[in-house]
């Protein structure tokens, strides 16, 4: 199996969304906001992104149950693709954890 696990913390910018798929499937949607600097070619650059997060199953409700706007977090999980309404594809980061950060 080839590697896919990524590790990224940052503020919770978009108010996460609880829906349940007709399957019984409860999952979390929110976008996380990332920024740091980063060293690359032994200068510093700033590395900002915005990706969509998804947090599917019952083990995750207790951690996806008190998630609000602003709160920070470190998400642990897979990346994937994801095809849009509009056709459009972007980058969704699955979650397996949420850990709230002080």
């Amino acid at each position: 199996m080839a590697d896919n696990w990524l590790v990224l913390s940052g503020v919770i910018s978009r108010a996460p969304q609880h829906s349940v798929s007709p399957a019984g499937i409860h999952h979390c949607h929110f976008s996380l906001d990332h920024e740091s600097e980063q060293q690359e070619a032994n200068r510093p650059r700033r590395a900002w992104c915005r990706i969509q997060v998804v947090a599917s199953g019952e083990e995750l409700q207790t951690q996806t149950a008190s998630l609000t706007t602003a709160m920070q977090v470190r998400v642990s999980g897979f990346i994937s693709q994801q095809k849009t309404a509009n056709g459009l594809t972007r980058l969704v980061l699955h979650a397996r954890s949420i850990e709230q950060i002080n």
